[in-house]
């Protein structure tokens, strides 16, 4: 893979980003994306370390937590999205193949590039959730009541492997960069998620809409249809 065939991938990333169906089924239909879609959630991963390293007030990492934060994000996504799709195609009849939802929601990610800004990490998080939602009804032929079950069982299923992924991993010292509830030069990082947050959100079905509040984050469907999530600790 050239230079050249990377940069066009990663527009189509942006085309992902943007909710783009067409580009979502171009991404899920061609294997040969299969290495630009690991690259661009490498750099997804890196982001976030490397906005905490030059420009996060909170906490700085060294050199080494900053890889050791990078590896320990790209293996759980990984995990993360192949049991996504594993629950979609299995317990809610989607339609795709799991390489191909891999390569779509691996390229969804270039959102989260924003974190390399740590002000705008919140709004690449939650945009890489509405990311989330609309690919499991393009990609998996979801409905839309179908897509918020698969997001929170399998929000369910990974704190269990949350669970075993943390300590196993940081056995061989890949380890996250936090855990809720700690406090990094006198903040609680906690805090961080409080107060308003709304964004519309417009696709192809119509219009609907994120909100966060109060450690809630509430997404609702351009059919209606809510789905609500409840942040841990962020009461």
């Amino acid at each position: 893979m050239n230079k050249d065939t990377f940069m066009a991938d990663v527009r189509t990333a942006i085309d992902v980003g943007f909710l783009k169906h067409k580009a979502m089924n171009d991404v899920a239909a061609h294997k040969n994306r299969t290495t630009s879609a690991f690259i661009i959630l490498i750099i997804a991963a890196l982001a976030a370390g490397l906005g905490l390293k030059f420009f996060g007030g909170f906490f700085t990492p060294s050199w080494g937590m900053l890889i050791s934060m990078t590896l320990y994000q790209v293996i759980s996504s990984i995990i993360g999205i192949y049991i996504l799709s594993v629950i979609a195609k299995s317990i809610f009849k989607g339609k795709a193949k799991h390489d191909a939802f891999f390569r779509v929601m691996a390229f969804g990610m270039v959102v989260t590039w924003l974190a390399i800004i740590p002000t705008l990490s919140v709004i690449g998080g939650i945009w890489g959730l509405v990311v989330v939602f609309v690919a499991l009804k393009v990609v998996h032929k979801l409905s839309t009541g179908g897509a918020i079950g698969a997001i929170l069982v399998t929000v369910i299923a990974m704190a269990i492997v949350s669970a075993i992924l943390a300590p196993t991993l940081g056995a061989l010292g890949i380890r996250g960069a936090y855990t809720g509830g700690m406090d990094f030069n006198g903040k609680d990082f906690r805090n961080f998620y409080k107060g308003g947050f709304n964004m519309n959100v417009t696709t192809d079905e119509g219009t609907g809409s994120v909100m966060m509040e109060d450690g809630k984050m509430t997404i609702k469907g351009p059919d209606g249809e809510v789905m609500e999530i409840e942040i841990p600790g962020v009461k």
